[in-house]
């Protein structure tokens, strides 16, 4: 008999031409008599007998990871008060993974091909941590109806404040002339519009005509994430690069929205521009970091910086606060005044 003890339950679990039974009971009599009807059931093409116990009942209904999601958003996350965030990671998770994906089957390597995917959405570690802090709950809540056997260890990732890229000015000099000189008109203008104004890659790529201002002057972030709207005056570059783009695209709702309907043709492109001139650790979003690395250099305050930026929080602007040295050049003066001022009193 396959049956074992889960804590103050016993589980039949077994495989029949490849297909896994299982149902959690009270006692393990419950538990032995259900697998021997079972079989037998299975044996003479029979229903599988019902099972009347509630909590068996509840991992017996629950086969896919959309079941699972359903059920942890039920039971777990309606009403906690950053339930639209845990059920946006949850959601994100399953549609990963599949929608039909059968929860039992799920392992370490599932975990693994979270990370993979949503790496290569740039999503720093903190972020795909709580995606995977969101998953690891599903997976818990699965082990303990019995939808599950075994939680795997959750592989997070390691945090901290890291290296911020950015683009130096002579490496964005031969990024926007390789650009000319391959024809690829589109992609220096939106790399243009993205060094001065740091959007996000989603929210630039939603961008309707409608969100600039007058004589294209300022653009309006109006969904970004979760940050509040925010106006931001152009540079002159990037309103003469809109103007272009208005010509060369008449019929387009916005001025970027080509690179939504040409599939991937954005990253294509970008990614061979990176191969060419060999700026392996240079991803899309370094343009937003090489926005907010250039305002905090000129010495902006990062109070205006995380409002131009978009930024939720101020701990999210202070990663890029090292970059104004000019903040502490001044304190030496300030300690020398009080060096000259002890030795005229000496004197």
């Amino acid at each position: 008999m396959a049956v074992r003890r889960r804590g103050n339950t016993f589980q039949a679990d077994f495989m029949i031409k490849g297909k896994r039974y299982r149902e959690t009971f009270d006692t393990e009599n419950a538990a032995k008599r259900w697998e021997m009807d079972t079989k037998e059931a299975l044996a003479a093409g029979k229903p599988i007998p019902s099972v009347n116990n509630g909590r068996a009942d509840s991992g017996h209904k629950i086969k896919t990871l959309q079941q699972l999601f359903e059920h942890v958003c039920k039971t777990h996350w309606k009403l906690k008060r950053s339930s639209e965030t845990l059920i946006q990671s949850g959601k994100q998770c399953v549609d990963i993974l599949g929608a039909n994906f059968e929860v039992s089957e799920f392992s370490r390597l599932q975990y693994d091909l979270i990370i993979a995917e949503l790496s290569e959405q740039e999503l720093s570690n903190a972020t795909i941590n709580r995606k995977l802090a969101a998953m690891s709950v599903m997976i818990r809540a699965a082990v303990e109806i019995g939808a599950l056997n075994r939680a795997p260890k959750v592989p997070l990732q390691e945090e901290g404040l890291g290296r911020t890229r950015f683009l130096t000015v002579d490496e964005e000099t031969k990024l926007l002339k390789l650009f000319e000189k391959w024809g690829m008109d589109d992609v220096r203008a939106f790399t243009i519009f993205a060094l001065d104004t740091g959007g996000r890659l989603s929210a630039m790529l939603g961008l309707g005509w409608g969100d600039f201002g007058e004589k294209l002057s300022t653009v309006t972030y109006w969904k970004d994430k979760k940050s509040p709207p925010r106006t931001l005056p152009l540079t002159e570059r990037s309103k003469d690069e809109l103007r272009k783009l208005k010509e060369r695209y008449p019929d387009e709702p916005g001025p970027f929205r080509m690179f939504r309907s040409k599939n991937g043709v954005l990253r294509t492109h970008w990614d061979r521009a990176m191969t060419h001139l060999k700026l392996d650790d240079v991803v899309i979003h370094t343009l937003r970091h090489t926005c907010a690395s250039r305002l905090v250099q000129r010495s902006v305050d990062l109070r205006r910086v995380q409002q131009w930026m978009g930024h939720r929080s101020i701990q999210t602007t202070l990663r890029y606060a090292h970059l104004a040295p000019s903040d502490l050049l001044g304190m030496a003066g300030v300690l020398e005044q009080h060096t000259q001022q002890q030795a005229v009193q000496a004197v």
